[in-house]
């Protein structure tokens, strides 16, 4: 019969080995956000100003953890902006400081002019 502290070490083992991760990355390209000075140049580059100052936010408004409508809206319409512009959802995430799923929702189901798109038109 086998004992439990050898049962225990085999299954520690196992564990291990199937849970290892294939390929890891540096840590330093996971947390990568790009310097302040790119961000603000890259607003003025995409021409931002041009959509969110005729709605009264600012580049700091749309990165804030507010959640109200307007600025629900202004947000869709900067990711529908940067989309068209050709930025991947992972890199408008990055520049406007929010989860790139965060940007799918604000692509597929805010319509750029800030409603909201139902189940069947989506």
């Amino acid at each position: 019969m086998t004992s439990l502290s050898s049962l225990t070490t085999n299954y520690s083992d196992v564990r291990r080995r199937l849970y290892r991760p294939v390929f890891t990355r540096p840590l330093a390209v996971l947390v990568y956000a790009p310097p302040a000075a790119s961000r603000s140049e890259g607003c003025h580059l995409a021409g931002l100003s041009g959509i969110l100052e005729p709605l009264g936010f600012s580049m700091s408004d749309v990165r804030s953890r507010r959640r109200d409508p307007a600025l629900l809206s202004a947000r869709a319409r900067v990711c529908h902006h940067l989309n068209a512009l050709g930025w991947s959802a992972a890199r408008i995430g990055l520049f406007i400081e929010r989860d790139p799923t965060s940007v799918f929702y604000l692509l597929r189901v805010r319509r750029p002019d800030g409603a909201i798109s139902t189940r069947s038109e989506a």
